[in-house]
């Protein structure tokens, strides 16, 4: 799913979903608001190409406008992966986040709670720039709230420059419980 919309999710189950053309959000990419509860992403996919690096293998939510938000609670994020390729960059095997913090009436531009993230992961090869973040990669100028989070078996592996077996965090991330 491509959305330039907001979108308000749930009870939904993504599974086995795959992107290769653009490389980014493997089953959802959305540049509008999202509100999302009770969903599962599982063994979805992103792979890059020869122009596009892998990012988000489940979910990518990215704008650049001021105002945009992601409220994520009671979701899993589970088996999923974003892969490099030709020497580009791979990150956020489960999701990427890059939206600025303008927001006047809240301090974050994305909450996380009660979430899952397990067996997500990332793969590049040596020569391939890797972004981090086996489970999820926050952009700069990203603020992220993670609230009861849970976080097992992600894996980032021929990661060349940067790591973060669960986070890579190039914004600023707040972690609680």
């Amino acid at each position: 799913v491509y959305s330039l919309a907001p979108m308000d999710i749930s009870n939904v189950v993504f599974d086995t979903n795959q992107v290769t053309a653009n490389g980014a959000g493997g089953a959802l990419y959305v540049s509008g608001n999202l509100i999302m509860s009770n969903v599962t992403f599982s063994n979805n996919v992103a792979t890059g190409n020869a122009d596009l690096k892998g990012t988000g293998g489940a979910l990518v939510m990215k704008s650049y406008a001021s105002d945009v938000f992601a409220t994520i609670s009671n979701v899993g994020f589970v088996n999923n992966a974003a892969y490099n390729h030709a020497n580009q960059s791979a990150g956020g095997g489960a999701a990427y986040f890059e939206l600025p913090n303008a927001i006047t009436d809240a301090p974050y531009a994305v909450t996380l709670s009660k979430v899952l993230f397990e067996g997500n992961g990332i793969t590049g090869d040596a020569a391939g720039a890797q972004f981090g973040g086996a489970a999820v990669l926050v952009s700069s100028n990203t603020w992220v709230y993670f609230d009861q989070v849970t976080m097992n078996n992600n894996l980032a592996t021929d990661v060349n420059r940067s790591g973060g077996g669960a986070i890579s965090a190039y914004g600023s991330v707040y972690v609680s419980q």
